[in-house]
């Protein structure tokens, strides 16, 4: 080993001063090495696509709101297309755009935690008032421990898949869709996956993990090279271990493991789809949103945001990386933003 070795740097060194994301710089280095890109752009509610430029996309974000209505732009695209460079750069354009001074501008990066996004969501709130909730949000969340957590996700689940199992059984019965054979499936697998989440054996011996990564992420945040799936789940999440020793489970969770093994798996997209759908409010009751924001809901203090900024005549721009960095909060966030901001002429 010669002298100039032991100075050398390490990969991770390297990797510490050269960023190589452009999303991870300054604004102005951002810019500076923007590469436009080819756009597609569609309407929400047509089929046909037209090519579009970044100057049609910063327009249509911009666009005044005159019905009532909200603007919401979604970016979609394959994993590592450049979402998330566009949302930075869309912010970037922001900071510099003629109205700066009446935008209130909300960046949600995919990397942070779900503390973090409700900070930065209720960072347009003066007063002592909301110091205060901030702090208990602060302290509610730093005194959850991971593995506690993992424990009250898993039966947070539980409850909200019972739920919607009720929910599903109470539209077969009594609202005359008792031949529809897709809520039928819903339902079941929603009583089934609630049984699977409730055997202690599932839970610690095969769930344990998937569990605990999405608890980590949402308590800490990712770093740049995490992909949105870290903080979902996925079908293959549901894929039986080849270790895992049935005769330790409940027959309930047996029975529906067995559902979910046969005809290669084809349930799994389901049975995913509805763990998707409860895990947003059962996280709100794992961080017990609604104690640490003095016994009101995300939706009432989302709102005063709203007045507040009305009463200065100002708008709030929420750019979101991931929507999965939302969850905990994704329904409570999507009713706001689409709600109406008119109501007979006047502006509410």
């Amino acid at each position: 080993m010669s002298t100039l070795d032991l100075y050398w740097p390490s990969a991770a060194q390297v990797d510490q001063c050269i960023r190589t994301e452009a999303e991870t710089v300054d604004d102005a280095v951002l810019l500076a090495v923007h590469e436009p890109g080819p756009l597609r752009v569609r309407a929400a509610n047509a089929s046909a696509e037209e090519t579009a430029t970044e100057s049609d996309l910063l327009n249509e974000l911009m666009r005044p709101a005159d019905d009532g209505s909200a603007v919401v732009v979604a970016i979609t695209g394959d994993s590592g297309v450049g979402k998330s460079h566009m949302v930075r750069w869309l912010h970037a354009q922001l900071q510099r755009h003629p109205a700066r001074e009446r935008l209130v501008i909300v960046l949600v990066p995919k990397t942070a935690s779900l503390r973090q996004v409700v900070e930065r969501i209720l960072e347009p709130l003066e007063g002592e008032h909301y110091a205060q909730l901030k702090a208990e949000l602060s302290r509610v969340v730093e005194t959850l421990r991971p593995d506690e957590a993992k424990q009250l996700l898993a039966t947070s689940l539980a409850i909200e898949l019972d739920r919607l199992h009720q929910q599903d059984m109470a539209a077969l019965r009594g609202g005359g869709r008792s031949d529809d054979r897709a809520l039928r499936a819903h339902a079941e697998h929603a009583r089934g996956l609630s049984h699977l989440l409730r055997d202690p054996v599932v839970n610690e011996n095969w769930l344990y993990p998937v569990l605990m990564r999405i608890v980590t992420r949402t308590l800490h945040g990712g770093s740049e090279a995490d992909t949105g799936e870290l903080r979902r789940f996925t079908p293959q999440d549901l894929q039986v271990p080849e270790a895992w020793d049935p005769t330790q489970a409940t027959r309930a969770a047996n029975v529906y493991l067995q559902k979910l093994q046969s005809d290669e798996g084809a349930a799994l997209p389901l049975a995913t789809e509805l763990l998707q759908e409860a895990l947003d409010p059962a996280l709100r009751t794992v961080f017990r949103f609604s104690e640490a924001l003095g016994q009101r809901s995300i939706e009432e203090i989302v709102d005063d945001i709203r007045r507040h900024l009305l009463e200065q005549d100002r708008e709030l721009v929420l750019l979101i990386e991931d929507f999965a960095a939302l969850a905990g909060i994704q329904q409570p966030l999507l009713n706001l933003i689409i709600a109406e901001s008119d109501h007979q002429g006047k502006r509410i």
